[in-house]
């Protein structure tokens, strides 16, 4: 019995080993660069998505990779590329494993010019867009505290601003390898009482570009933040006139936001008040 115990852990031992060196042994696959968008990413979460990208494409493979990802952010204009490498390895227990290492390297100058001239091209068509009455949105208001009205603006959006046109401009610079360059990027509008809203641009791969309301956003022409349907209004407000601190409360009134204002003085000619939320007493 004991020879055969250790006669059988020779073997997995000897099956470890040439497991090992197997892998070892192998060439590993280079692949294609690949350029990937990311508008939100900073430095080190560009290096997070190259790291991701690869460990989804290789988790669990039986082949060593190499590949070149290449991050870009058109809103900033900044790309990054690292090499990943992907490489399998036998675990204590026989189970496949995957070691994944990253390292930045300069992204080739082609493609740094292309993110800048693209990026050039995104802050001409990204200021400010002007959303006028007869869009049917009078305010951030509308949007705001109305959810349905938030993909009726994306809509609105779509029909009468070139961004269709413009997203295909992006890509063309990239000569088509980069598929939807807008994606994450955000948009800020402005409605004929000068409220304003942030509008983001949807990261899903659908070829349709499509905005979606950010949460929180919303201010009146003064700064002060719009309350989203469902939150009340909360802490220190100032206002530039009794009349704008007037329509802000007559706001809150009509979309049944129930508060408790309590006057602070004004500095500087602008009225300051703190709002609490009567729901909380």
């Amino acid at each position: 019995m004991l020879k055969k115990l250790i006669k059988q852990g020779f073997y997995e031992k000897y099956y470890f080993l040439l497991s090992t060196f197997y892998f070892l042994l192998q060439s590993p696959t280079v692949s294609a660069d690949e350029n990937i968008i990311c508008n939100s990413c900073n430095y080190s979460s560009m290096q997070s998505k190259a790291f991701n990208k690869v460990k989804s494409l290789t988790d669990n493979d039986s082949m060593s990779s190499i590949y070149t990802i290449n991050v870009i952010s058109v809103s900033t204009g900044v790309v990054k590329s690292f090499v990943v490498t992907s490489q399998p390895k036998i675990g204590r227990f026989g189970e496949l494993e995957t070691l994944i290492s990253t390292h930045a390297v300069s992204p080739p100058s082609y493609l740094v010019n292309q993110t800048h001239s693209a990026q050039r091209q995104f802050s001409v068509m990204s200021s400010r867009i002007s959303v006028p009455i007869e869009s049917g949105f009078e305010s951030a208001w509308d949007v705001a505290q109305n959810s349905s009205n938030r993909s009726s603006l994306d809509q609105w959006f779509l029909d009468n601003h070139p961004i269709t046109y413009w997203s295909r401009q992006i890509t063309s610079t990239f000569g088509g390898s980069l598929f939807s360059p807008l994606a994450g990027t955000e948009w800020e509008f402005e409605f004929s009482d000068e409220s304003t809203l942030v509008m983001v641009a949807a990261t899903s791969t659908s070829s349709r570009l499509t905005f979606s309301y950010k949460e929180k956003s919303a201010q009146d022409k003064d700064g002060n933040r719009i309350p989203d349907a469902g939150l009340s209004a909360q802490g220190e407000y100032t206002f530039s006139s009794e009349n704008s601190l007037s329509n802000f409360l007559k706001k809150l009134d009509m979309y049944g936001v129930k508060v408790t204002v309590i006057r602070s003085g004004s500095t500087g000619g602008r009225r300051k008040i703190t709002i609490t939320d009567r729901n909380q007493y």
